[in-house]
């Protein structure tokens, strides 16, 4: 399959746990952003929507901070630092973070120094994105516009299908919601034999 790689939520959950266990160890961070469209004003998988100042954001509002935690919401990962302005992470259809060599690897958009070890933010298709935000309003950034959690909170066969013909629309919190994209869920009618939800994309003006 072509897009084998796309990162799901499992894998980004692994991604958390990875950059938890790299970067919450006390030592200070150093950013050096290698393509500048991946520091963005919004989550987007858009390099138009680069921050003009990005690369200085992450220089002035970032570097030598600690990181406190690594929070995720979806496929969403909250960057949390111990300065003013933390970071929300997007890996894209392609992104990833690894430590290793750096200069072994290509595609490389943004590695950060954590003591004597680099991280690197490998995406081939530039759909992932960095997005600086106050670190005072970094869960609400986290988790704006999405339901609950699939690892969190589960649902089993009945639950589900309730869920699904309860009439109620859902905003499952695995799906990646662009700001010029609006999701919308839809009910089939009843009786009809099936329970399924079908969520349609519209675009918006």
């Amino acid at each position: 399959m072509l897009f084998r790689s796309v990162p799901e939520l499992p894998e980004v959950e692994l991604a958390r746990r990875d950059l938890y266990r790299w970067t919450v160890t006390g030592e200070s961070l150093s950013f050096t952003t290698v393509d500048a469209k991946t520091v963005r004003g919004k989550l987007s998988t858009n390099p138009k929507d680069a921050l003009i100042d990005g690369v200085s954001r992450l220089s002035e509002d970032v570097n030598g901070c600690r990181a406190v935690n690594v929070l995720r919401a979806g496929k969403r990962l909250g960057w949390q630092f111990d300065g003013p302005v933390s970071l929300l992470v997007h890996l894209g259809m392609s992104g990833k973070w690894v430590s290793r060599d750096t200069s072994e690897l290509s595609h490389v958009r943004v590695r950060v120094q954590v003591g004597t070890s680099t991280l690197s933010f490998i995406d081939p298709r530039r759909f992932g994105c960095l997005v600086p935000v106050p670190t005072a309003a970094l869960g609400e950034w986290l988790n704006r516009g999405l339901g609950p959690d699939a690892l969190e909170h589960p649902m089993d066969g009945p639950s589900l299908s309730r869920a699904c013909n309860s009439g109620e629309p859902s905003r499952p919190c695995c799906s990646t919601r662009n700001a010029s994209r609006e999701w919308a869920t839809f009910r089939l009618p009843r009786p009809c034999g099936v329970r399924v939800c079908v969520r349609a994309e519209r675009r918006v003006a």
